[in-house]
C-alpha cells in the first residue's frame, strides 16, 4: 500500500467536502427529487471515503506493528483470503457496512490505547441507520417511491 501524505488526505477530504457543499446548495436552490438524491449520494460517498481514509490512517500511523494482528489489518483493508484449486492463496475483497467498519475502527482505537467514547444507542448513531437506508433506497431503486426523497429525510 502506497503511503499517502497528510496533505494528500487533506486535499482529498476538501474535494469531497466541496462536492457535498455544492450538492447541498443545488438542493437548497432547487429542492427537486433529483437534487435531493444527488445530495444523498454525494454525502454518503464522502462519508464512505472518509471512513476508508481513517482505516488507512490507523494502519499507517496508529497501530503498533508489533501488536497489530494480520487479522486487524486485513479487516481494515476489507480483505479476506481464499485458496484456489491450485492451492494458491489469494486476496478476496470483502466489503462490509459503514457501521460495521466504524465499529471496527472504534474497537481498534481502544485496543491501541486511544480513548474514545461512542454511544451506539444515541440518536446520532440511529440517524446513521436512517441515512444508510435512504442512501441504499436511492442508489438501488426498485420502484418510483424509492427515488423520492422527502425534505424531512
Amino acid at each position: 500500500m502506497k503511503k499517502k501524505s497528510f496533505f494528500e488526505s487533506d486535499k482529498f477530504a476538501k474535494v469531497l467536502a466541496e462536492d457535498v457543499i455544492q450538492a447541498k446548495q443545488r438542493m437548497e436552490d432547487d429542492p427537486s427529487d433529483s437534487h435531493r438524491r444527488e445530495f444523498v449520494r454525494t454525502t454518503y460517498s464522502a462519508i464512505e471515503a472518509q471512513s476508508w481514509q481513517l482505516k488507512m490512517y490507523l494502519i499507517e500511523h496508529v497501530m503498533d506493528r508489533k501488536k497489530a494482528s494480520v487479522h486487524e489489518v486485513s479487516a481494515l483493508k476489507e480483505e479476506s483470503y481464499a485458496i484456489n484449486d491450485k492451492g494458491e492463496i489469494y486476496i478476496q475483497p470483502k466489503g462490509y457496512s459503514l457501521k460495521v467498519g466504524l465499529r471496527l475502527v472504534f474497537s481498534i482505537l481502544k485496543k491501541h490505547g486511544i480513548p474514545i467514547q461512542i454511544d451506539f444507542g444515541s440518536s446520532e448513531w440511529k440517524n446513521l441507520d436512517r441515512a444508510v437506508k435512504i442512501r441504499n433506497r436511492v442508489t438501488h431503486p426498485k420502484n418510483m417511491t424509492d427515488i423520492s426523497v422527502s425534505s424531512e429525510e
